[in-house]
């Protein structure tokens, strides 16, 4: 016999606002890791988001902080496979939520295994 399942309602607006989100950072990062490519690749590329000398995402995406965090390439070493540009670890983040979203059915636990451990 199958278990029953509970349900999750979430609001209409939340599920819509959830998916913008994670559409909006799925996009802004892969933007991101374009200019990261493209500035390794040659190094006169100027972003759309370079705004002047002292504002530049590019300088920022380049930087050692655009990497692991600033922080994974101290621990794992520069060329670990943990320290990859911070984009990626924004992709990763937003599909990873984009898809929690889309889980909204849980399995509920069998009533003779809830009062087994009420015994214990």
């Amino acid at each position: 016999m199958a278990a029953p399942v509970l349900r999750v309602s979430t609001p209409r607006w939340e599920r819509i606002a959830r998916l913008l989100v994670c559409v909006l950072g799925i996009l802004l990062s892969l933007y991101a890791f374009h200019v990261e490519t493209e500035k390794s690749r040659d190094t006169n590329y100027r972003a759309m988001c370079d705004v002047s000398n002292s504002i530049s995402c590019s300088k920022v995406f380049t930087s050692r902080w655009g990497r692991g965090f600033g922080l994974l390439g101290s621990i794992f070493g520069n060329d670990s496979a943990m320290n990859q540009p911070n984009s990626v670890y924004g992709i990763v983040f937003y599909v990873f939520q984009l898809l929690l979203g889309k889980t909204l059915v849980f399995p509920l636990p069998q009533a003779h295994a809830i009062q087994r451990m009420g015994r214990c």
